[in-house]
């Protein structure tokens, strides 16, 4: 998988990112983008994404907070978040992600309910279950 130069944001009325990030097989894209001549317009999408400042200070809006992140910082921007980010001498890497490579598909004992009938299982919050680490 190769790092992209982002482009454009194409967005909905709604606000909604349009572009696919990677396939529907390997759902995840990487980016890099100097930020001294652009900016990143106010958008969301279903996908994770993790924005890194590469080199400089980048200022990220996440719903209606402001980050500033110095070199070598991150912040992980969660599914559904209006986020942008302002123009800046900075470079920027992101990496954009759908959450099925963290959560499995919804047929995952992470997202059902048979989970929490076995003996071994932990609760994690809301339906979500991981199993305890045998000793």
């Amino acid at each position: 998988m190769a790092v992209q130069v982002c482009n454009i944001v194409v967005a909905s009325s709604e606000g909604r990112e349009l572009a696919q990030h990677g396939s529907p097989m390997f759902p995840i894209a990487c980016y890099a983008e100097d930020m001294t001549a652009d900016s990143v317009a106010w958008h969301w999408h279903e996908e994770f994404e993790y924005i890194l400042s590469e080199k400089g200070i980048l200022c990220v809006d996440v719903n209606k907070t402001r980050v500033r992140l110095n070199q070598g910082e991150g912040i992980f921007v969660n599914s559904g978040a209006l986020h942008a980010v302002e123009q800046s001498p900075a470079l920027l890497h992101s990496c954009v992600f759908h959450p099925r490579l963290v959560g499995g598909m919804d047929t995952c004992l992470l997202y059902t309910s048979d989970a929490a009938d076995e003996e071994d299982s932990g609760d994690l919050g809301g339906r979500r279950r991981i199993k305890k680490k045998k000793n």
